[in-house]
């Protein structure tokens, strides 16, 4: 009985954990999402000003949470964000509408997988 309890304790310590991280994951990746919608915008109204400044604060806040990220997902997606955030920010110092707002794309795309990827789906499951 007392083994039945624990492996019960410790199945919704896995489903309280698995839980938080996927909340976590989901809202910050909607919070960059739609930050990089609002520099798409930006950027389509030739406002370079306000999305640097829209980039820079989603940057920092990026810097604050991929090492708490790092212990939940992939790290091969850590570093595909942090790889086009530094095209972003090239792009943006050259201004070039067409590169930017295609990295932008990329990233958004990105976020949505880390959300779909820590879902419960048969398929992430299996």
């Amino acid at each position: 009985m007392k083994s039945v309890i624990s492996v019960f304790i410790m199945i919704i310590f896995v489903i309280g954990g698995w839980f938080f991280s996927y909340k976590y994951i989901e809202n910050n990746s909607l919070d960059f999402i739609h930050s990089l919608n609002i520099m798409s915008k930006n950027i389509k109204n030739n406002d370079w000003k306000n999305s640097q400044n829209e980039f820079l604060k989603m940057k920092e806040k990026w810097v604050n949470i991929k090492n708490t990220l790092d212990l939940i997902i992939d790290r091969k997606e850590i570093e595909s964000v942090n790889l086009i955030i530094k095209k972003i920010n090239t792009y943006m110092d050259l201004k070039n509408v067409d590169l930017t707002l295609n990295e932008i794309t990329v990233l958004k795309e990105i976020f949505r997988i880390m959300i779909e990827k820590e879902s419960i789906k048969l398929t992430n499951i299996l």
